[in-house]
């Protein structure tokens, strides 16, 4: 059994060491790299949207602002893998669907002879 707040998996790593090497490198040579500068762009136009009163104007700055985020978007967040099924050629892939529906409520006329009728005959009695 593992000792620590893991208790099974996969152990825990420091971060890789490309990444230490980019984050020291830029705190150190104080240049931007190409996706902080599309970041940056894409939170100037934003801003300056919120802050237009022209419509128009305020829809090309958002616009661009949607542009720049697209250009920024595969390198912020991992796309969705695709997955491809394939049957067998002798033995082929079969897809079934089944739908069954089962209405345990009673019909409206058993309930109404079960429930109703008895409580409104009760009441005409009293």
């Amino acid at each position: 059994m593992a000792d620590g707040p893991n208790k099974g998996g996969r152990p825990p790593s420091p971060p890789r060491v490309r990444t230490q090497e980019v984050a020291t490198r830029i705190s150190q040579d104080g240049k931007l790299l190409p996706l902080e500068v599309l970041i940056l762009s894409m939170r100037s136009l934003w801003e300056r949207a919120h802050n237009v009163r022209d419509p128009e104007t305020a829809d090309e700055l958002m616009m661009r602002c949607v542009a720049v985020a697209d250009k920024a978007a595969p390198y912020l967040h991992a796309k969705l893998a695709t997955t491809t099924v394939k049957g067998d050629a002798d033995n082929p892939l079969v897809v079934q669907q089944e739908t069954t529906i089962v209405d345990e409520r009673k019909p409206l006329d058993a309930f109404i002879a079960e429930w109703v009728r008895p409580a409104i005959e009760a009441e005409s009695r009293n």
